[in-house]
């Protein structure tokens, strides 16, 4: 008899099953929360009930973010405690290209602002990339604060581009030349756009002043033949893009 907040619609496929497309009323803000059941029926009659799901909708906080491809950005994740003290700690869906700061359990003051600070670092295609960023209570379990993450990933600036070639199945090492054309020594980060395509054997690389070192790289065993797209950031201490090389892999 209340307002109906749940839309729920079936579309048929070209390979001949169904999609459910459930479409939720728009919720209070975080954390409120809603949930609904949907039963199954084997019939149009429904008399032989096949499942029943339930569904829960969580509403989250929104925090917009950019960076650009393989280089790390941070924002500020702001949050009032509530009456209780509390140890928490911050996790990420996507934990391969985000860091937090503190980077462990943590006190939260209660009835003050706390702050919690996001380091993302994009991997794989430039594009909108949203994940979720939960605070937990690590004595209670309890989901203290929940936030969804509009991650906006650029495309990198190419400043070398090389061909690779490598035989389909098998494992291949690589390498090129990189030179520090500063007057004092450097350490670079190095960042792979997709590490299950290309990754660098070592995480940093030291060169001395005007001097050359070579960059060591492993390609992992491709399945079918075709051309791969990877880039290889090369960053600075503060993890700011210095150079980028765009790497073609092509197995054969």
């Amino acid at each position: 008899g209340g307002e109906k907040k749940v839309l729920l619609e079936t579309r048929d496929l070209p390979d001949g099953s169904q999609e459910l497309y459930l479409k939720y009323a728009r919720t209070a803000a975080f954390p409120a929360t809603g949930d609904f059941y949907i039963l199954v029926f084997h019939d149009r009659f429904r008399a032989r009930l096949h499942e029943i799901w339930q569904v829960k909708v969580s509403s989250r906080l929104r925090k917009d973010i950019h960076s650009t491809l393989g280089q790390a950005s941070s924002a500020d994740l702001v949050l009032r405690g509530d009456r209780h003290a509390r140890r928490v700690k911050a996790f990420a869906s996507n934990a391969a290209e985000v860091d937090f700061s503190p980077t462990s359990v943590f006190d939260l003051a209660p009835n003050l602002h706390n702050q919690v600070s996001l380091h993302w670092t994009p991997q794989g295609l430039p594009g909108t990339k949203p994940f979720h960023v939960h605070l937990v209570d690590v004595d209670t379990r309890q989901l203290v604060c929940a936030w969804l993450v509009n991650g906006v990933a650029s495309p990198p600036q190419v400043t070398k581009e090389f061909d690779v070639q490598v035989s389909v199945g098998e494992t291949s090492h690589k390498k090129i030349s990189f030179d520090n054309p500063w007057q004092r020594a450097q350490t670079y980060r190095l960042r792979s756009s997709d590490p299950s395509v290309m990754r660098p054997k070592t995480q940093r690389v030291s060169i001395e002043p005007h001097g050359r070192a070579y960059i060591r790289l492993c390609v992992l065993p491709l399945s079918r033949r075709g051309t791969s797209y990877v880039y290889l950031m090369v960053n600075d201490d503060s993890d700011q893009n210095d150079e980028c090389f765009r790497i073609s892999i092509h197995a054969v």
